[in-house]
């Protein structure tokens, strides 16, 4: 599974990206509905990462990784994160299926987020995860997470929230 999960580090570390800040970013109004957007960009760098090869040896259902990152806005760190990634398809390879689920750790609460994702030949340079709920400032979080691999440990991910 090492090789297989090394696959999707780089898928797993979107969500290790972004952590604590206040909403510092644009707001717009969504296109017909009654609320507002809120964009956040911030970078992230990997500081931990394990992988745990279940059941038999090699790539199976089962395998999974965890993953830590500090989190940086305009240079300044602001937080972490944590997210863990479980293979859940590996019949169809060599596009392998991970289910990702994260927590950012925010001064003023928590934001969680989960994803599938099933790529071949490598972690995608690009992925998308939703934005599941949260607590205190984002106990109403919704929306969506853009992430871009820049390199092997380094990602710009931009937190997409929904508001009203």
């Amino acid at each position: 599974m090492r090789g297989a999960m090394l696959l999707y580090s780089g898928a797993a570390a979107f969500v290790a990206l972004c952590t604590g800040a206040s909403l510092a970013g644009a707001t717009s109004v969504i296109p017909g509905s009654s609320g507002t957007s809120e964009t956040l960009q911030l970078k992230a760098v990997v500081t931990e990462q394990h992988q745990v090869d279940v059941g038999s040896a090699g790539a199976s259902a089962g395998d999974y990784f965890v993953r830590s990152a500090t989190i940086y806005q305009d240079g300044e760190k602001i937080g972490v994160s944590g997210v863990q990634c479980t293979a859940v398809s590996v019949e169809s390879r060599p596009s392998i299926g991970t289910q990702c689920i994260g927590t950012l750790n925010l001064d003023e609460g928590r934001v969680a987020f989960q994803s599938l994702n099933f790529a071949t030949g490598g972690p995608p340079k690009e992925n998308d995860a939703a934005i599941t709920g949260g607590t205190g400032k984002y106990s109403s979080a919704r929306g969506h997470m853009e992430i871009v691999r820049e390199s092997a440990d380094h990602e710009t991910v931009t937190l997409h929230f929904q508001r009203g």
